[in-house]
């Protein structure tokens, strides 16, 4: 058996508490084993320490079994697995014990066998609790992390859809600008294309004004030839 359950007794009789300690050291191997006499005592245990079983008497001075598993219960403690001794195995004892979660209840004087296989039977059952509860992790985990990766490809969808509205943003201002520059153009292309015929037959007969006309439609042009990528 695992060697990671903490155990705790609580039992005021001495006797009692010796063949408890002997019946849970020969049927098991437990990671601690701590002992108190009364269920007050056992109450600051469980605060400030993690238990997986409780082994505990009902009549006890201070606090009975009975109102520990009560406060434990109220305190949100009681995913410890109990198991309840009585010297006196009253119905009502037993109800009130399994109504505040008890796995077993047990008279008094002990019987080795019977200890024991509830003993067995309460590990057996914190160890599929713990394979249970880590398969829900290892799912909850694995869900967890397909949401990260919904989230991402959502982010990335979301870039590459705002960089494509950027682009088309870009490509929409560049289209405005081209249709400025053709519209300029096309409002002066008898002016441009007399100039440029004068400039073929008679250089030397260009004014500054005329070569300033040139020069403005080139570095239109290179504009345009920019805006649309074609000189790359």
């Amino acid at each position: 058996m695992p060697a990671d359950i903490n155990v705790l007794v609580v039992e005021d009789d001495d006797d009692i508490r010796e063949v408890i300690l002997n019946t849970l050291n020969e049927s098991h191997r437990f990671a601690e084993i701590k002992t108190v006499v009364n269920g007050l005592d056992a109450l600051d245990i469980v605060r400030e320490h993690k238990i997986d079983l409780v082994i505990s008497d009902i009549a006890m001075p201070k606090m009975s079994g009975i109102e520990f598993l009560t406060a434990c219960q109220n305190e949100g403690l009681g995913e410890m697995v109990t198991i309840v001794l009585t010297g006196v195995a009253t119905v009502e004892n037993a109800i009130n014990a399994l109504k505040l979660g008890a796995f077993d209840f047990l008279e008094k004087p002990i019987e080795y066998d019977e200890f024991s296989d509830s003993i067995r039977m309460a590990v057996e059952y914190i160890q599929k609790v713990r394979t249970d509860k880590a398969s829900q992790d290892i799912h909850v985990k694995g869900n967890i992390q397909d949401f990260h990766q919904q989230n991402k490809t959502m982010l990335q969808e979301v870039h590459n859809g705002l960089q494509v509205k950027a682009n088309l943003s870009g490509l929409y201002r560049n289209l405005v600008r081209i249709q400025q520059i053709l519209k300029h153009a096309d409002d002066n292309i008898d002016e441009i294309l007399l100039v440029v015929h004068q400039f073929r037959l008679e250089p030397e007969n260009i004014n500054t004004e005329d070569l300033e006309k040139l020069e403005k439609f080139q570095k239109s042009f290179e504009q345009m030839t920019q805006l649309t990528g074609s000189g790359q």
